[in-house]
């Protein structure tokens, strides 16, 4: 995976300058692969996940938030399968599809949550 786009721009790293894209802002979600098989069989193959939580702590009655991010690892493979149809490349992991689309050399797709 080469980008993670949200609608919205965030400052998840605290340098000052708010980006659209977890990648950059985290580190997280490098080398996340899709490998497909001739066979119509694949591998997604995970290697972090982004949490993302908030601490409120007060003191005299005053009110601190806090929000952590992490950037945790983790070494996970799912296997799919894959049919492809009109530019269209649907993926089923665990009984749910998901359609990706050619622009260009790159897949896409959008999460809808």
């Amino acid at each position: 995976m080469i980008s993670f786009q949200t609608e919205t721009s965030f400052d998840l790293d605290g340098d000052g300058d708010s980006s659209t894209n977890l990648i950059e802002e985290t580190g997280c979600y490098e080398n996340e692969t899709l490998t497909f098989n001739a066979d119509n069989s694949g591998i997604a193959l995970t290697t972090s996940f982004l949490d993302i939580y908030v601490e409120v702590e007060v003191v005299n009655g005053e009110e601190t938030v806090t929000q952590i991010v992490e950037c945790v690892p983790e070494n996970d493979s799912s296997a799919f399968t894959w049919s492809q149809a009109n530019g269209i490349v649907t993926i089923t992991i665990d009984g749910e599809a998901l359609e990706l689309t050619f622009n260009g050399d790159q897949l896409s797709f959008t999460l809808p949550e």
